[in-house]
């Protein structure tokens, strides 16, 4: 699991480093360039919780495998792109792919690990996590400088072609669950349907918002509110839904998945605008750039692995408060960058959002999970993932907005070129002012993450592990009551293993 998590994020942190050298070689303006990273972002969003559902009926192991197959040919299809459009739709492929992956491999580990050490699973996760963010930027930086940018999709493809044939060889249906009865067929695919295209809706009016007119970005908001009405009301009525809503009863998921929204708004801008800070106006290359985002990936890989482990013994609000208030400051000294900042001002900063996120993310993800039954660990699974990349999604539609916004109210273009070549003064200085805006305006989402972080309720260890200890092992496979409508269904029998 540990390896497909691993190019799957390696994927996101050196994209991020090759697609201003991508923008450059197509020719393409900030808005366009967006669409690399967006258009996978919002292909994972709209199909996230339909394979997660549908993985918990026809079994994790086959699912994982297909997810790792579908994302090596997309990324093959990347590697030899001709044009934009071909490029991003072979994101879209790997982002389906992806989608299996990411939903099956904490939902493996989830049933692998027992409930009173869920935490510390969550926590290798991260590290997982972590580690790609490491090697992706310094990856990326030295194969796009030295091979081109499309020798690091082919990376990807092989990487995870690695992944897949392990996968075939090691994983064992019995020990991480058999598929659920139930057949495909009378699976909620109107329920899938209604929530892919209110999701992809959504992503797109608030990508576009600064370029279509209000008559049409006006309906786009008023079509996501109606598709959302409309999944809900099914959702709470059909006897079998592809979501159960009832899990929001629960306080501790509720909170759980609350603050890990706005967590994820609030951290993620930096992401996608520092290597265009980085390589645009600082004048860094892609090889010089990479070391620089490395101190936060390797505070997030340290500490996601012990605040994981730390959480199972002390819980999880310390280090989900701690970590989102550390991420917070960072954000405010994001905000205060100029055209000369020099790196023992960044490199902290980012060293210090990495370390936040490290905090909060793997015992965010260990509350919300260990909330609910494990026979639906699937599709919660490709939930609280559904969570991370429709935040994140948002998040970077909204700060090229506001980019875009501040470069073109000063009567400039907003063109990565013009940033990139060396002269465009004016521009350099104007994407900053954006930046600035948008890293202040983010700080301000991650500062009420921390509120929900603190209504955050701890898993009660002590029922959970000893559910664990006395269940059977088929319980894991076995279909029950979805009931979540108290407090005390879900930390009894109902989440053992």
């Amino acid at each position: 699991m540990a390896l497909g998590l691993f190019f799957g994020v390696m994927d996101f942190g050196g994209t991020g480093v090759a697609i201003p050298t991508i923008a450059d070689e197509f020719g393409l303006a900030l808005g366009k360039a967006s669409l690399i990273a967006l258009g996978f972002s919002i292909a994972i969003s709209a199909v996230l919780l339909p394979v997660g559902g549908i993985s918990d009926l026809v079994g994790r192991k086959r699912s994982f495998i297909a997810g790792g197959i579908l994302y090596s040919i997309g990324a093959a299809g990347a590697a030899a792109a001709p044009e934009i459009s071909f490029l991003v739709t072979a994101r879209i492929v790997s982002a389906i792919g992806a989608a299996i992956v990411m939903a099956n491999g904490m939902a493996i580990v989830a049933v692998v690990f027992p409930a009173e050490e869920r935490g510390k699973g969550m926590g290798l996760i991260t590290s997982a996590v972590g580690l790609g963010s490491i090697a992706g930027p310094l990856v990326a930086g030295s194969m796009v400088d030295t091979l081109g940018w499309r020798s690091f999709f082919v990376l990807l493809a092989i990487g995870t072609a690695v992944s897949v044939t392990w996968a075939a060889i090691i994983l064992d249906e019995s020990k991480i669950g058999m598929p659920r009865k139930g057949s495909v067929r009378g699976y909620d695919w109107t329920g899938a349907v209604i929530s892919a295209v209110a999701l992809t809706t959504l992503i797109l009016a608030a990508t576009f918002s600064t370029d279509l007119h209000p008559l049409i970005i006006g309906p786009a908001f008023g079509f996501t509110a109606i598709l959302l009405y409309l999944f809900i009301r099914r959702e709470s009525r059909i006897a079998v839904p592809m979501f159960d809503l009832r899990m929001f009863k629960k306080t501790q998921f509720s909170w759980a998945i609350t603050a890990r929204f706005l967590g994820f708004v609030g951290s993620s801008p930096w992401f996608f605008l520092m290597p265009f800070y980085l390589q645009g106006v600082r004048g860094y290359s892609p090889s010089e750039m990479g070391p620089i985002l490395i101190p936060g990936a390797v505070g997030f890989a340290i500490m996601g692995s012990i605040s994981g482990r730390l959480s199972d013994k002390i819980g999880v609000k310390p280090f989900t408060v701690a970590g989102l208030t550390l991420v917070t400051l960072s954000g405010l000294v994001l905000a205060s960058l100029n055209e000369e900042s020099e790196l023992y001002i960044i490199m902290p900063a980012l060293l210090g959002t990495g370390l936040g996120m490290g905090l909060w993310v793997a015992p965010n993800m260990s509350a919300a999970i260990s909330a609910v039954q494990s026979q639906s660990f699937g599709v919660v699974s490709a939930f609280i993932n559904l969570v991370r990349n429709t935040a994140s999604a948002i998040a970077i539609a909204v700060a090229t907005a506001i980019v875009v916004g501040v470069m073109t109210s000063n009567g400039l273009d907003a063109d990565l070129g013009a940033i990139k070549d060396g002269g465009g003064a004016e521009e350099k200085a104007a994407f900053v002012s954006g930046m600035r805006i948008a890293f202040l305006a983010f700080a301000g989402v991650s500062f009420l993450s921390i509120i929900a972080a603190m209504k955050t309720r701890n898993p009660e260890l002590a029922s959970r592990g000893h559910a664990h200890r006395t269940a059977a092992p088929a319980v894991a496979n076995t279909p029950t009551s979805n009931d979540y409508s108290t407090e005390s269904q879900s930390s009894s029998g109902h989440t053992g293993d």
